[in-house]
């Protein structure tokens, strides 16, 4: 009978510590965002009953709580899904701001189909859909 040495032992735990860690992370996604949507609709009828009863120091409480959970919950939706992009808007300004301190002043010029950085050399940042990106 073979008998496994230190390293293949350990690699062996390693890889079921991993499969293990992967099934607790999807378990919790799956369980965030069963209830998420719920909870959103009860803060938001919670809230909307809170107007229509409480006064207005008692209602900025509740409201300020209220939109700061729903934000963090629509946050966490976001992650799970891997709905984080960036904005095309500020990788275009990221670009600017750096080619600005590399290279000192620069003449920026931005159309509707391109935006064109010229200094000392030029550079051009062309799409079809630079500015507000593609909905498709």
């Amino acid at each position: 009978m073979a008998t496994l040495s230190e390293v293949q032992m350990d690699n062996k735990m390693e890889k079921k510590r991993n499969a293990e860690k992967r099934l607790m992370e999807a378990r919790a996604k799956h369980w965030v965002s069963v209830l998420a949507l719920p909870s959103i609709c009860l803060m938001v009828a919670s809230l909307i009953y809170s107007a229509q009863t409480l006064g207005e120091s008692q209602l900025a409480v509740i409201s300020g709580l209220v939109s700061s959970v729903t934000v963090g919950l629509i946050t966490v939706l976001q992650g799970i899904t891997g709905a984080q992009k960036e904005d095309p808007v500020l990788s275009i300004a990221r670009e600017l701001v750096s080619q600005v301190r590399d290279n000192g002043s620069k003449e920026i010029i931005m159309d509707d189909k391109s935006i064109r950085i010229q200094g000392k050399d030029t550079k051009m940042v062309q799409g079809k859909n630079l500015i507000y990106g593609n909905d498709k």
